[in-house]
């Protein structure tokens, strides 16, 4: 019989022991966690200081100008759409009651009448980018864009030349109208 309350004391002891021993532990590990998190608490950096690298503020300047100059080129777009149902046609300088300024710290916009739409294009002080926007049939001046969504390219890329905008834009219309080019 002792052979068998032996080992039945001995399993019975070990379980208390490792009852107690997992409370005291446990109690130690939960103190152990609180401290860790407030010393985490201590380290983490606050948001605005990993805000102050010159790289950081440059290139969230010219996110906002690429915002601010969409947001110019939307408002522009619905402004000529309203004068163009009202008139019949978009013009390059809009009356004040339907467009009175540019936005921000923009530059424009610049617009070019076209004989089946119009392109405008703005550029922003801040930031070396220009956005443009074409409404119309014809994009591809504005990158293929869908017509009336304003699109913005770098410095590297050149703004639209108007000259020869008008030139092709005139091409295209004696093409269409079946007239004959001067000579």
């Amino acid at each position: 019989m002792s052979r068998v309350v032996t080992p039945l004391l001995l399993v019975g002891g070990l379980s208390g022991a490792a009852i107690v021993a997992r409370n005291v532990l446990g109690a130690r590990a939960q103190a152990a966690r609180s401290d860790v998190a407030t010393i985490v608490q201590g380290l983490t950096v606050a948001p605005d200081t990993a805000t102050a690298t010159p790289g950081y503020q440059r290139a969230r300047a010219r996110r906002l100008a690429v915002d601010e100059m969409r947001s110019m080129l939307t408002a522009l777009v619905a402004a000529e759409s309203a004068l163009a149902a009202d008139s019949g046609f978009p013009r390059a300088q809009l009356p004040r009651e339907y467009w009175s300024r540019p936005m921000g710290s923009n530059i424009g916009p610049y617009i070019q009448v076209a004989f089946d739409g119009w392109y405008a294009w703005t550029q922003n002080t801040h930031a070396e980018v220009w956005c443009g926007v074409a409404v119309g049939p014809d994009t591809a001046w504005m990158g293929n864009a869908p017509s009336g969504n304003p699109v913005c390219f770098g410095a590297s890329v050149p703004t639209p030349d108007y000259t020869r905008i008008g030139k092709e834009d005139y091409q295209r219309y004696l093409r269409v109208t079946g007239q004959s080019q001067p000579r």
